[in-house]
């Protein structure tokens, strides 16, 4: 079912996975665009950094500490949006892959998949009653080699997820737009996920531009968890 997407700056974005380095870099385009952002993760210091950057150059941002892995949390910061924003209208699930060493690799593998699921899970049932766009993220490739498979086989395992989601959306004549977004770089996928909060393409071309301009706070006080 097609539905029209506000532009960005009409829009409040839900942001999952906010203190990731892509979360962080989509956090401060969109916001400098003009979009208002709610702010979910595990990591209650680095939220609090980024609000206070935020907060700095005038963006209105808010955030509330979730795990992905909880479906009741997620749920709670979502309530917590729509009464600090009245709406969403773009829901964003950043999957995360980092680790300190190889023997993380499973868990990791498990936490960025199903993260992504319990996310899709309520922006659905959401975006059921309000209608919306539902972006799922895959993860960057790593700069050592040796890790680049399991980059792969996480974003495919998002992406086949979502492509489902999306199928089943379409016969369900639901009022929700659902994208997968994959990019080589942070910049280029912050763009790619804006776009497709205001357009209808499943799979846009990655464009390049810019980093953004900085209005007080510099990006390099926050270090994305």
């Amino acid at each position: 079912m097609s539905i029209m997407l506000k532009p960005i700056h009409l829009q409040v974005f839900f942001v999952c996975g906010a203190t990731t380095e892509m979360g962080l870099t989509l956090v401060r385009e969109a916001a400098r665009l003009g979009a208002r952002i709610f702010m979910t993760s595990e990591d209650e210091e680095a939220l609090q950094l980024i609000q206070d950057e935020m907060s700095a150059c005038d963006y209105p941002t808010a955030y509330a500490v979730a795990s992905g892995l909880e479906e009741d949390q997620l749920i709670l910061a979502m309530d917590q949006c729509m009464a600090t924003f009245g709406t969403i209208d773009t829901w964003v699930n950043l999957s995360t892959f980092s680790l300190e060493n190889q023997s993380e690799l499973h868990t990791t593998f498990s936490s960025s998949f199903w993260t992504t699921v319990n996310g899709s899970v309520v922006a659905l049932e959401l975006f059921k009653k309000i209608g919306g766009s539902l972006i799922n993220v895959g993860c960057l490739p790593f700069e050592h080699a040796s890790l680049n498979p399991f980059f792969s086989a996480t974003s495919e395992a998002v992406h086949g997820y979502t492509s489902e989601l999306k199928k089943n959306a379409l016969l369900d004549k639901l009022p929700v737009e659902i994208s997968f977004v994959s990019a080589d770089d942070l910049v280029s996928g912050a763009q790619v996920i804006i776009d497709n909060s205001q357009s209808l393409s499943l799979f846009p071309k990655v464009r390049r531009f810019l980093p953004w301009s900085k209005k007080k706070a510099e990006p390099e006080e926050i270090r994305p968890s």
